[in-house]
């Protein structure tokens, strides 16, 4: 072979296994990943993630599943996850739940692809998932995003990135899902006409909440009214502390009538306003406690 021949013939072969080598290690990468097919576990946890599906996943019927903050799962084409029993995913601001395809090099930085629209079939919630719930969940590259054949689902803060065809459905209704965290939730009267027990639709957590919120109040109020209680009787007791202190307070039996107090004087002086800065420093520390809690009951 002329060496003006061979020079494109070994560009075009390190070129060749330039790409070979890249697409090796891409499929090395993702023989570690932890892989789902089929019906799932009762939970999925955050240290085993990021998971890869290669073929339908399932929450069958009468199972419950919970998936924990921070996991993140990878979809190959033409797979989905099917809810027919009941799924819970809490994830938080900080650790959302992540359903994207496996081409999404942001979790997957060793994919050899880009991920596109309809890389994958997206959350399909059957008509026996009521009480679902996702919590900051992220849906991405998907054919549907979440499609709900029940009214009875909640989506908390969801975002929604790059789907096909629609982002949120309840039953055929598409639901206007912009850039921002969304939140849909079924209402109590439609629970009422369905026959559907109510606190399904109610925020689970709102009996939580209020029994912080109420339990903080009356802290606060317990608390300061026995600080200030403690604090009025605190000026009483320190101004007898004084008179007692400055007579002399180390004076013990003494028969002269000129001492107008004793040393015993002086310990029941100095012992109130000991228990009287005690009780005080509880009530509002009590207090205090009691507003970061009233605090807390927003948070849930």
């Amino acid at each position: 072979m002329s060496p003006r021949r061979a020079i494109p013939f070994l560009m075009f072969s390190m070129l060749f296994m330039l790409i070979y080598g890249a697409a090796l290690n891409a499929e090395d990468a993702q023989a570690e990943l932890a892989r789902l097919a089929g019906n799932l576990p009762r939970k999925l946890e955050s240290d085993k993630s990021p998971y890869l599906v290669t073929a339908n996943i399932v929450v069958p019927i009468g199972r419950k599943v919970t998936i924990e903050d921070g996991v993140v799962m990878l979809f190959k084409p033409f797979t989905g996850l099917h809810v027919e029993g009941q799924l819970t995913a809490e994830g938080t601001k900080k650790r959302p739940i992540v359903f994207t395809s496996e081409n999404d090099k942001k979790f997957n930085p060793n994919s050899s692809m880009y991920a596109n629209p309809y890389d994958w079939d997206g959350l399909i919630f059957h008509e026996s998932a009521i009480g679902s719930k996702l919590q900051n969940p992220y849906v991405q590259y998907s054919v549907y995003g979440i499609k709900s054949l029940s009214k009875y689902i909640t989506v908390e803060d969801g975002l929604f990135l790059e789907n096909g065809r629609a982002n949120l459905t309840i039953l055929d209704s598409i639901l206007p899902v912009g850039s921002q965290p969304f939140t849909y939730r079924s209402t109590v009267q439609d629970a009422l006409n369905d026959g559907v027990p109510i606190d399904i639709v109610i925020n689970p957590n709102a009996r939580k909440q209020r029994m912080v919120l109420l339990s903080s109040l009356a802290v606060i109020a317990g608390g300061g009214g026995l600080g200030a209680w403690y604090a009025s009787q605190y000026a009483k007791d320190k101004s007898r502390f004084d008179e007692v202190n400055d007579v002399d307070g180390n004076v013990t039996g003494s028969e002269d009538p000129a001492v107008k107090y004793i040393s015993a004087d002086w310990q029941d002086a100095k012992s109130k306003v000991d228990k009287d800065i005690a009780y005080m420093a509880g009530g509002f520390g009590a207090s205090l406690l009691g507003a970061v809690g009233f605090v807390w009951s927003f948070t849930f």
